[in-house]
């Protein structure tokens, strides 16, 4: 917890686990782990930064052979560039939360089943 002296902005390093929008726009209700404290807690907050310092794992490795999809200049993986690359989903493609992640995927077997049954 740490407080911005004079601005009224209070700091907290935390893991969320739940956020909900408080009713007529009165800011959000999270559910956390205080990491400092190592205590969960639920407390109404302004706005919530979520930043999870994500770096793509195949950064750097594209010149590792033939196996390595074509990489946009983050690293991710490029989806319209290859025929490989079109199977990517979730962080391989670039920064996404689970459920996004997981519609991704379905989508991704959906299409590799249909092409395999013609």
């Amino acid at each position: 917890l740490r407080e911005i002296e004079g601005s009224g902005i209070t700091l907290v390093r935390g893991r969320p686990s739940l956020m909900y929008p408080l009713p007529g726009g009165d800011g959000i209700a999270v559910k956390y782990e205080n990491t400092e404290t190592q205590k969960r807690e639920i407390e109404r907050f302004d706005m919530v930064v979520l930043n999870g310092n994500l770096e793509s794992s195949t950064a750097g490795r594209a010149e590792e052979g033939p196996a390595v999809p074509d990489l946009d200049p983050e690293g991710f993986v490029d989806t319209a560039r290859d025929n490989m690359s079109r199977h990517a989903c979730g962080f391989a493609v670039g920064p996404a939360d689970i459920a996004e992640s997981t519609v991704q995927a379905s989508s991704v077997a959906m299409r590799v089943v249909a092409k395999n049954a013609t």
